[in-house]
C-alpha cells in the first residue's frame, strides 16, 4: 500500500570540547535530563560531555533540556534542532520525531517542511521496528497523523522529496521497504483491533 494511503487511514482511524572529568568519561544515565532540568549544572554538563562525545541518547536529552527550559523560541529552537538533528541521524527516533515538530514550524527560519516529513516517516518506522509488540504505538499514530496533515500542504515532488530521503536514511540503517510495510501492516492490524469500527 503506497506510504500516503497508508498514513491516511492512520489519520481516518484515529565540536568536540575539552572533558570536564581527567579519566573515562561519565556513564550515560536516564535521571541527568531530570536533574539538569531542575537546575542541576553537574548533571547538565555530564549530559553536555557525553552528547560533545557523540552519544546519541545524551545529544536528545541536551535537545530536550533546552526544550524544556525554553524562554525565547527564536533563540532557543534553532540549538535544540541542532542536539535532535545529531540523536535523529544516529537513530534516536524520539529525537526524530521531536525534530519534524521542530522543523514543521511555518514561518519561522528554519522551517523545512521536506525534511520535517522525511523525519516523520523515519521515526514512524524506527518507533515500529524498536517496538513490534506495540508498546510504542502512540509514537507511530502520532507520526502518521502529523505526515498525512503535513503532506497534504505540500506538492507531490516535495513528498516525493520527502519519502526518497527517508527511504535512503531507511536502508542506509538496515530497515528495508519490505521490513519497513511488514511492521506497518502489524502496526495496521494492532490498531485495527484496539479500535473496531
Amino acid at each position: 500500500m503506497p506510504r500516503i494511503l497508508t498514513l491516511c487511514f492512520c489519520l481516518c482511524v484515529g565540536s568536540l570540547a575539552e572533558p570536564l572529568w581527567a579519566a573515562d568519561p561519565p556513564a550515560y544515565s536516564a535521571e541527568l535530563l531530570g536533574m539538569a532540568d531542575k537546575g542541576d549544572e553537574q548533571a547538565l554538563a555530564r549530559l553536555m560531555e557525553l552528547a560533545e562525545s557523540g552519544h546519541a541518547q545524551a545529544q536528545y536529552d541536551v535537545g530536550s533540556h533546552y526544550l524544556h527550559t525554553i524562554r525565547n523560541v527564536d533563540d532557543e529552537i534553532p540549538r535544540i534542532i541542532s542536539w535532535h538533528q545529531k540523536a535523529a541521524e544516529q537513530g534516536v527516533s524520539h529525537a526524530q520525531l521531536d525534530l519534524a515538530v521542530s522543523l514543521n514550524m511555518a514561518g519561522k527560519p528554519w522551517y523545512d517542511p521536506v525534511q520535517a516529513l522525511k523525519w516523520l516517516y523515519v521515526g514512524m518506522a524506527l518507533v515500529l521496528e524498536e517496538s513490534p509488540d506495540g508498546s510504542q504505538d502512540r509514537y507511530a499514530v502520532f507520526a502518521g497523523n502529523n505526515s498525512f496533515k503535513l503532506s497534504k500542504t505540500l506538492s507531490k515532488q516535495q513528498v516525493s522529496e520527502a519519502e526518497a530521503l527517508s527511504r535512503a536514511w531507511l536502508d542506509a540503517h538496515g530497515i528495508s521497504a519490505q521490513q519497513e510495510a511488514s511492521n506497518l501492516g502489524a502496526f495496521l492490524k494492532r490498531y485495527q483491533e484496539q479500535h473496531p469500527q
